[in-house]
């Protein structure tokens, strides 16, 4: 059976000290071997830190590795790295998040589900995140499993602003496009994550009268700002 391609997205700044944990979480989980073939991702901010600061040894883990002059929260990284992406599926992990214990766990029923209900036109599965006691309090969450919230009103559906982060969402690498590297609306640099995801949804609503590319599974993909807990 031929292993499915989940690819992850790193792209790091002020956190390089932490990618050995990001690496841990990536690559020693069950279901890692049989099914995925995961490939790793990684940019660098060289105007934040330099590839000297990143421990050695991790190299040898990932697929691809790209510098770049970013200042724009993230964005140019993230741009960057996606240009080594050629196929499957793609889930970025900020330099201070950490993947699931048990995602590949969860990915794979969400995978079996669309196929099994002949979900072929899907290319977005949203998951939820763990966000840990101290940034549900922060958040000013009702719980620390967090999913995207979608407001429903007189003139379709949309998610809500600040319930839908890129760890929480898996996306086929055929959607994507380019984050913005200067601010055009929204506070889109910042919100970027959000805003690419929210646009795909509007276009969805659009064309279809209802997300049609979205899967929505009850389960958590990463730990919020989990170096930070």
């Amino acid at each position: 059976m031929k292993k499915i391609v989940i690819n992850i997205g790193t792209p790091c700044g002020l956190n390089p000290q932490n990618l050995h944990i990001i690496r841990d979480s990536i690559f020693k989980q069950p279901l890692l071997g049989d099914f995925f073939e995961v490939r790793w991702h990684v940019s660098m901010d060289k105007l934040v830190c330099k590839k000297s600061d990143i421990e050695s040894s991790l190299f040898d883990d990932m697929y691809s590795f790209t510098e770049t002059e970013c200042g724009c929260w993230g964005n140019q990284g993230k741009n960057a790295l996606m240009e080594n992406i050629k196929e499957g599926w793609v889930l970025l992990v900020d330099d201070d998040n950490a993947l699931h214990y048990d995602f590949y766990t969860r990915f794979r029923e969400a995978l079996t589900s669309i196929q099994e209900g002949r979900h072929e036109e899907v290319k977005f599965i949203v998951f939820g995140h763990d966000t840990g006691q101290k940034f549900k309090i922060e958040l000013v969450r009702d719980t620390r499993y967090y999913h995207p919230q979608i407001i429903n009103g007189k003139d379709g559906s949309k998610i809500k602003e600040s319930t839908c982060d890129s760890g929480q969402v898996v996306f086929h690498h055929s959607v994507w496009k380019p984050y913005p590297t200067k601010p055009t609306k929204d506070d889109d640099l910042y919100d970027a994550d959000y805003w690419f995801y929210q646009n795909a949804f509007e276009e969805d609503q659009q064309n279809y009268g209802y997300h049609e590319r979205f899967y929505f599974h009850s389960s958590v993909a990463t730990f919020y700002n989990r170096l930070k807990w």
